[in-house]
């Protein structure tokens, strides 16, 4: 994918956000989970229930990223 799909997946809404990252990057993302303005493009991404990255945070050239729930 180019630089300019990753670019508009940053700034995307977050329901927009999660369909294209789930479609092209397979990754699996619940539904309360949130991203922010951040680069996250790892090899594979799981993010629980209530789980959050927030605004300006970079995670390539990782082989995978599990985020748990937050929620208590």
């Amino acid at each position: 994918m180019g630089k300019l799909l990753k670019l508009f997946i940053c700034i995307a809404p977050m329901p927009l956000k999660r369909w294209l990252l789930q479609r092209y990057y397979g990754y699996c993302i619940h539904p309360t989970a949130r991203i922010g303005w951040s680069w996250v493009f790892p090899g594979y991404l799981e993010m629980e229930a209530h789980s959050k990255i927030g605004h300006f945070n970079t995670a390539v050239h990782l082989d995978a990223i599990h985020l748990e729930s937050t929620y208590l």
